[in-house]
């Protein structure tokens, strides 16, 4: 557990919080069409 694990946790925790921020994205998105589709 040197440098590399840091790293290696590192971009993990940057693909996490990126796929995270994707996903509730496109639940806002879906929400607006629903809302959108009412009107």
């Amino acid at each position: 557990m040197g440098c590399g694990h840091c790293v290696q946790a590192c971009k993990f925790d940057a693909i996490r919080l990126n796929y995270s921020r994707k996903s509730v994205d496109s639940v806002i998105n879906r929400i607006e069409e629903l809302v959108d589709y009412k009107n």
